[in-house]
């Protein structure tokens, strides 16, 4: 009875804390969400403003990103905790009191700043059935950005004596989770105005993880995508990342590459005819630039570890055999993918560069 007690104390001293974290954190949302409004309105304002000031307005944007992610997960911690206590200590004689969440609105965000994260309902149920672990992984274009709250090693980590699994598993499983909820929300909204043109990213519902070399498979032999959508023109080769933690690397690495393409000026960009500035929009089409990147993996297995192949009447580049009811042939190829190709494209209300579609490859 005592160690419960003890550890019922412990527990609402890590409460008393979260939420202090919180309030702090939701104090500095505030102050970081002004400043990149403030920002915004300085571009508007003056339309010469240097590639710099974007990047400082993007920067102060996916600030506020991490601080809104991580005031939720303190919030979500500090809750976990009040309901262990009343769970487990209430027959002691603790009394514990309502928590309330810190003055305003800590999902408020201003209508003209953009969200590359929504809410991953499966990783808040998978937080649901594990309490004692607040994780969030904020997806600042494909780099996972973990924000725990309370004591991982007291709490989350198994305990020496008293282990159902090793540390090593342990930890294996839960950055399998971080990886999962980092890809999850991947494909977002674009804004390419060509009537032809995807309206949002679809590189994880056609590529990812989640998908199965059967539904690429389907996609060679009849057009039609892991998302259920048919795809022109009819693609001869389909493959999909072997596991989240692998999907995550690709994202990563992908925009570590865009970042110095950016960088290095090898990204294509439109002149404005009036101010001269460089832009990532044609001036009169409206039609946002896109920009392709290819990283490699030092993981012997690769991004993926199989394509699925169009099979051929005869060699490289002769006509795709067809079965009796005209479909073509799926042949699955098993060799380690080593790349991965990511397509991105600039959205212009964000300010930021978001992926169209990625794949791994040879």
């Amino acid at each position: 009875m005592s160690r419960l007690q003890d550890l019922c104390g412990a527990l609402e001293e890590i409460r008393r804390d979260a939420l202090q974290y919180a309030r702090r954190l939701e104090a500095a949302h505030r102050a970081v969400n002004a400043a990149w409004q403030q920002a915004v309105a300085l571009l508007s304002r003056e339309r010469q403003a240097s590639s710099a000031g974007q990047q400082i307005a993007q920067r102060l944007l996916e600030a506020d990103h991490k601080c809104r992610l991580a005031t939720q997960s303190l919030l979500q911690a500090s809750q976990h905790a009040e309901k262990y206590i009343a769970a487990h200590c209430g027959k002691s004689g603790n009394k514990v009191g309502t928590l309330s969440p810190p003055q305003g609105d800590v999902n408020a965000v201003s209508s003209d700043a953009p969200s590359s994260v929504s809410d991953d309902k499966e990783g808040s149920d998978r937080d649901r059935n594990a309490p004692y672990e607040h994780a969030h992984n904020v997806d600042t274009g494909g780099q996972g950005v973990t924000h725990d709250a309370g004591n991982s090693r007291s709490i989350g980590a198994p305990a020496p004596g008293d282990r159902s699994t090793t540390r090593e598993k342990w930890q294996a499983e839960r950055s399998c989770r971080r990886a999962e909820r980092s890809v999850d929300n991947v494909d977002q909204p674009l804004e390419n105005p060509k009537p032809t043109a995807a309206k949002k990213g679809h590189g994880h519902s056609r590529h990812g993880y989640q998908t199965t070399d059967e539904q690429q498979a389907t996609r060679v032999r009849t057009g039609r995508a892991p998302n259920g959508l048919r795809v022109k023109p009819h693609p001869v080769r389909a493959s999909r990342f072997r596991s989240a933690q692998a999907e995550a690397e690709a994202l990563g690495r992908a925009r570590t590459q865009l970042e110095a393409d950016l960088r290095n000026g090898t990204v294509d960009f439109h002149t404005d005819p009036v101010t001269g500035q460089q832009l990532y929009v044609h001036p009169a089409t409206g039609i946002p630039v896109r920009h392709r990147v290819s990283v490699p993996t030092n993981d012997p297995r690769g991004f993926g570890e199989s394509a699925q192949v169009a099979r051929r009447v005869g060699g490289l580049g002769s006509p795709p055999a067809l079965d009796a009811n005209g479909s073509r042939i799926p042949d699955l190829i098993v060799a380690p993918q080593k790349t991965a190709t990511v397509s991105y494209e600039y959205v212009p209300s964000a300010n930021e560069w978001r992926p169209v579609t990625y794949f791994p490859e040879p």
